[in-house]
């Protein structure tokens, strides 16, 4: 109810103000927690509009007028709530910082000092320690459904329709109640080893608050990922998901490891017959920074098939070099010399899943590539002409004897150049299915594209 009378009055007082708000004030509620409260709150039309004012100073005048704009358009014939209000400025404006507005100043929240410590598991082990340990890019914690149907197990997406990105929350503390938090679900529509906090986490596409999350608790939230903001069919997804609040979000320029309350689920899940191809193209070196420095990424082959072919692919032009030592497990260890051979012209999703989509395909030209050395864990050293993020391939080739059923699961590391550290990762996982016959695989594909036409 304080909300129509809140932007009124902000309106009738010219819709342009700009108070940076006072965290030293006294905690206002215009939205009480008790949902049973039928009647506006008196101080609806003065706090309000200074709320207003207050989001006004963190996103900026034009931004809130517009995001208000479309909210109100998105809502339009439905009833409505702060909460949601709330969800959708903190997605669309990438201002963490909107959380304490509405913590404070909205629903009347004191603050806890110190805070309750959220965070979400980056692998099983996880047991909420900075920084964590283990394979940080593949959440137990995190999952996606391809219906609202509150299910806890990963579901790969699926395309021309609605989604839904759930996610386990956390409380560690053991004395306090996390009162309000709200958590944001991203999507970076490529494979990726590195990713940097706030930068890669907002704005997002969809965030929901949780209210009382006492000590020990954990909490299932879940947002509706809309059928338009899905990227196409073929597209290799990286979910990132992020805790924010009043006093207990994550730091500029941290990365999923440094942080328990950043997040990540960058699996990428393909159908594939026996003795065929197939390339992830990925992105890496954002962790560089600006400064020129090699690039080490490490690959783990599933248990037993340490000859397993697998290569590292880029367009010709750049400098791999695989002549330097080569850290593994924290040691160093000669490298195996390998030449780039040519490619020319290597498509990046050679074959598409039979029922699925023909994927978009991306032509590398003259690209040329490094095979991985054997061995259950192997390295390749590359530099780059100049700082900053690269695009790469890995392929993979399915050994010719693997047996329809068969899970193979592939970890790709980037490591820091100076001390092996582990500062990114994606992970893959190729389900082994029946070769498809060239003259129905032809047909199915010719089906699909008339069916797209």
């Amino acid at each position: 109810g304080w909300l129509d009378e809140g932007w009124t009055v902000y309106h009738d007082n010219g819709g342009a103000g700009v108070a940076p708000l006072d965290f030293t004030d006294p905690a206002v509620t215009l939205r009480p927690s008790n949902l049973w409260i039928r009647a506006t709150s008196l101080n609806a039309y003065g706090d309000g509009s200074r709320f207003f004012e207050g989001l006004a100073g963190q996103i900026g005048v034009p931004s809130l007028q517009s995001l208000m704009r479309q909210f109100w358009a998105r809502e339009l014939g439905q009833p409505s709530t702060t909460v949601r209000v709330e969800e959708y400025l903190v997605a669309r404006s990438g201002e963490p910082r909107v959380v304490d507005a509405f913590h404070r100043f909205a629903y009347g929240l004191p603050d806890s000092v110190p805070a309750a410590d959220l965070w979400i598991k980056d692998n099983p082990a996880d047991a909420g320690g900075e920084p964590s340990a283990g394979r940080f890019w593949d959440s137990p914690d995190l999952w996606i459904r391809n219906t609202d149907d509150d299910g806890t197990t990963h579901q790969q997406l699926e395309h021309g329709q609605d989604n839904y990105f759930y996610a386990r929350i956390r409380n560690r503390s053991t004395n306090r109640t996390a009162r309000h938090a709200v958590v944001t679900f991203a999507a970076k529509p490529w494979a990726g080893t590195e990713f940097t906090y706030p930068g890669d986490w907002l704005p997002a596409i969809a965030a929901v608050a949780a209210f009382d999350i006492g000590p020990g608790e954990e909490r299932i939230v879940k947002a509706r990922w809309p059928r338009k903001l899905i990227p196409p069919t073929g597209t290799h997804v990286c979910w990132l998901a992020a805790v924010l609040s009043r006093g207990d979000s994550p730091a500029a320029g941290q990365h999923t490891w440094e942080s328990n309350a950043l997040a990540q689920k960058n699996l990428t899940v393909v159908d594939l017959a026996p003795d065929s191809r197939w390339t992830l193209p990925f992105v890496t070196g954002a962790w560089l920074g600006g400064r020129r420095r090699p690039l080490y990424l490490e690959l783990v082959r599933p248990s037993n098939q340490e000859k397993l072919e697998a290569m590292l692919v880029q367009r010709s032009g750049h400098a791999f070099d695989p002549s330097a030592t080569i850290p593994v497990r924290g040691e160093l260890v000669p490298s195996i010399v390998v030449a780039p051979r040519p490619i020319p012209g290597l498509p990046l999703d050679l074959d598409a899943p039979e029922g699925d989509s023909p994927p978009a395909r991306v032509t590398l030209p003259d690209a040329v590539g490094l095979e991985f050395p054997p061995g259950a864990r192997s390295s390749l050293r590359m530099s780059a002409s100049r700082a900053g993020q690269l695009a790469l391939g890995l392929t993979i080739r399915v050994p010719a004897d693997a047996a329809p059923g068969a899970v193979l699961d592939f970890d790709l590391l980037a490591r820091d150049g100076k001390g092996g550290r582990i500062i990114g990762g994606l992970a893959v996982q190729v389900r082994v299915v029946a070769a498809v016959p060239q003259d129905q695989r032809l047909k199915v594909r010719e089906r699909l594209h008339s069916v797209d036409a």
